[in-house]
């Protein structure tokens, strides 16, 4: 007899299956309730792990120790980086890892492996199964982690930088040093660009909670942003994406004149303006995009961050 384990980490991930596989008989294990069903030789265990690694690897092992099963399948509602994934397409994952550690040390300590590659054989079956209902379907890497990444700004600093297989712990813990930056000064106002707004939000939340704990003590501060959408998120030189100094595309206030006009004429503008007779385009270029926000009194700022170190 077969036995297939299927974990969700909440409840409402597991409705649609508890809905489908009535009268179950339920054990309990390791402080979850496993719910076992048979269907033909098969017999189906169901458990909700809860939201978390620790609790999903404890569930896991606890179902592998009492009920040996032949494949375990992960189910459940994720966020992804893809545009071309919408809302109720389902990603089959080729290999699965966590995005929040570094994999160097998983490989030289137990279980001796960072990423964990998915059976073949059930991709295939997931794939199949997918398309008989007509649901598109994707396979690629799935990754998982303490934190949960939902700030747009933070997605696309995930692919600008590259992380690949891990992402710096300063990474997420960032807006805890730039709080405390903030809260030392008694700072009430801070300048900033629009991909600051959820470490401004954090800080605020971080003042908030000392301040019930311990008594008024910090300064809830406010951020000032530009008041035109070109100052709010300046490019790169390269034209890609924002500002960074781990990317190298900046412009430093205290550079040289000589290597200023070096960067700016090296700055993207429009590929497609090849003789001077070629009408030029302003969506994309980016000295357009400067000269606007020059007009408008851009305010850059930038600090040392510990999310660029590796």
């Amino acid at each position: 007899m077969k036995t297939i384990g299927i974990i969700g980490a909440m409840p409402s991930e597991l409705v649609d299956i508890r809905l489908g596989l009535p009268d179950s008989e339920i054990q309990k294990k390791a402080g979850f309730d496993y719910y076992i069903n048979q269907v033909g030789d098969t017999r189906i265990v169901h458990v909700c792990s809860g939201i978390a690694k620790v609790n999903a690897a404890v569930c896991t092992q606890a179902l592998i120790d009492n009920f040996a099963p032949d494949a375990v399948i992960n189910a459940g509602i994720a966020g992804g980086m893809n545009n071309d994934i919408h809302v109720c397409d389902v990603v089959v994952s080729s290999e699965v890892l966590p995005h929040d550690l570094d994999l160097h040390f998983l490989k030289d300590y137990p279980p001796y492996c960072g990423i964990y590659t998915a059976d073949q054989a059930l991709i295939d079956l997931a794939v199949k199964t997918c398309g008989s209902f007509e649901v598109r379907s994707f396979v690629g890497r799935i990754v998982s982690g303490e934190a949960f990444v939902t700030d747009s700004a933070v997605k696309a600093e995930i692919q600008q930088k590259n992380f690949e297989t891990s992402i710096p712990v300063g990474f997420f813990t960032y807006p805890i040093s730039q709080a405390a930056d903030i809260t030392a000064f008694r700072a009430t106002t801070v300048p900033a660009g629009e991909d600051q707004m959820p470490m401004i939000e954090q800080t605020q939340e971080i003042v908030h909670k000392f301040n019930t704990v311990y008594g008024e003590a910090l300064v809830q501060p406010k951020i000032m942003l530009p008041e035109n959408d070109s100052c709010r998120r300046l490019p790169g030189i390269d034209g890609k994406a924002k500002m960074s100094k781990s990317l190298g595309n900046c412009i430093y206030l205290s550079e040289e004149p000589d290597e200023i006009k070096k960067k700016v004429m090296s700055m993207y503008t429009d590929p497609d303006h090849i003789k001077i007779t070629d009408p030029g385009k302003i969506e994309g270029n980016t000295v357009f995009t400067y000269a606007v926000g020059l007009e408008k009194g851009c305010l850059l700022y930038t600090s040392p961050s510990p999310r660029d170190r590796g």
